[in-house]
């Protein structure tokens, strides 16, 4: 565990769109990915309690050679009214990309 160096070589990229799984063992939790590239990732598991999504994260990320993994607790809060139109036009298009 530590912190990632101010400034290292890294492959970082991101999730342009990220699935959202439920865990059959466990159906009232969900997994997913906020962030993805070769070296690294930030992957959240999480429940909806209370009208809000909590749970814990685990990142890690390979830099100059050395392992830098973590853990976090995630709280989400809907400020806003939902656009799915958002999603399901990101869906569609990666969809049709990966033809």
């Amino acid at each position: 565990m530590g912190r990632h160096p101010a400034n290292g070589t890294t492959f970082a990229g991101g999730v342009r769109s990220t699935s959202w799984v439920v865990d059959s063992n466990q159906p009232n939790l969900i997994r997913f990915e906020l962030y993805q590239s070769p070296d690294a990732r930030y992957g959240v598991t999480a429940a909806v309690v209370n009208g809000e999504l909590a749970g814990r994260s685990q990142g890690s990320a390979f830099i100059n050679g050395r392992d830098y993994s973590y853990r976090d607790t995630v709280v989400g809060r809907r400020i806003g009214r939902p656009y799915p139109d958002i999603c399901v036009s990101a869906s569609i298009e990666q969809s049709t990309r990966n033809r």
